[in-house]
């Protein structure tokens, strides 16, 4: 599905609510998420992100895609 912001196709999206309308919408969990949300899954409090709500993760079931964070590698 495409990113609602930018229109960018994607196996994986964050849904959620970035405005007063309510309506519900798919962004790509890069740049476009880190821009309604400041960052963070329930929100940062800031003004510029009052309207944000986490709605869960949209993921291509017909691939192979995971939802995680990677795991950081350890220094040896």
């Amino acid at each position: 599905k495409p990113c609602t912001l930018c229109s960018r196709l994607c196996d994986v999206r964050i849904r959620c609510q970035i405005d007063e309308t309510g309506r519900w919408h798919l962004v790509c969990p890069g740049r476009c998420w880190r821009q309604v949300s400041g960052g963070v899954i329930d929100g940062d409090g800031d003004a510029a992100h009052r309207s944000y709500r986490y709605g869960g993760v949209w993921k291509n079931k017909h691939d192979a895609v995971s939802g995680k964070k990677p795991k950081k590698k350890k220094k040896k």
